[in-house]
């Protein structure tokens, strides 16, 4: 099959191409970086289909498959994301006035999950910096790598409380061991 390639279908890949390619170079590989890139390439992707038999019921069936993923897919794949695990086992103890902060795992996901029990915002820190930031009056968490506990607090307050959590890093593309260091009022 043969597909002549028209002015408008160059003007398309000529905005596709560079927006793809810009984003690849990225190193951070968030899903939505490309998102400016799809509507050219479902536009490319219908001229293509356009002569096909299903292509009326395609978008229909697209948009059933998609809901299906968001509404119940998501649900069930969120027990395996360690910050949604470290936020719901927590959730009893937070409280909308702590400060919290995170050390070599610095997601977005964090935020995400926090922010409707925690209106501070997430403190990225260096491990030098993790006691000190414990140290501060007031009630606050820290997330961290488990690995790495020993070896930042190697004198844990028997005070605080602590809730661990194994999962699949997206962002990484990698399994996550962390835990959580919650020092209350």
């Amino acid at each position: 099959m043969f597909h002549v390639v028209t002015d408008a279908s160059k003007v398309a890949l000529a905005w596709l191409v560079p927006t793809w390619l810009v984003f690849e170079a990225v190193p951070t590989k968030l899903p939505h970086y490309t998102l400016p890139a799809f509507p050219l390439l479902a536009l490319l992707v219908a001229r293509r289909f356009e002569s096909l038999r299903f292509a009326r019921a395609l978008p229909i069936a697209a948009t059933a498959v998609y809901l299906a993923i968001a509404l119940f897919l998501t649900q069930f794949l969120a027990r395996f994301f360690p910050s949604y695990n470290l936020a719901r086992v927590s959730r009893p103890d937070l409280n909308p006035e702590m400060e919290f902060g995170a050390v070599d795992f610095t997601e977005p996901s964090l935020v995400w999950y926090f922010r409707d029990k925690v209106r501070g915002f997430m403190t990225p820190l260096k491990r030098k910096d993790a006691n000190e930031f414990m140290g501060r009056g007031g009630s606050r968490f820290i997330v961290l790598p488990t690995a790495s506990v020993a070896e930042i607090f190697p004198n844990i307050d028997p005070s605080w409380r602590s809730y661990h959590t194994k999962g699949f890093n997206i962002p990484k593309g990698r399994r996550a061991d962390l835990t959580m260091l919650l020092k209350p009022e």
